[in-house]
């Protein structure tokens, strides 16, 4: 079960814990996973789109996470969109 709030969202993948979140400055998602005495990270939308707006997390059949948030398109129509993606 994940715990999340407007920017980021705490869980487990594959039994460790796991952090994903929006970074604020380039409006991206990554998400964070305990490896050992540290944490790596890994970029999920990075690029030119304004992404991570509202994240939510959950697990999927056989326990694989799905990351769900709202990003900006200022070309698109609408420019509002919901991303679905299992990293």
């Amino acid at each position: 079960m994940a715990t999340c709030s407007n920017s980021d969202c705490t869980g487990s993948v594959n039994g460790s814990p796991a952090i994903a979140y929006q970074d604020g400055l380039a409006a991206d998602v990554y998400v964070a996973t305990r490896s050992g005495a540290g944490w790596a990270t890994t970029g999920i939308a990075t690029g030119p789109l304004l992404d991570g707006f509202s994240i939510g997390a959950t697990t999927g059949h056989g326990g694989s996470p799905v990351l769900a948030w709202g990003a900006l398109d200022p070309a698109g129509d609408p420019i509002g969109q919901l991303v679905v993606e299992s990293p």
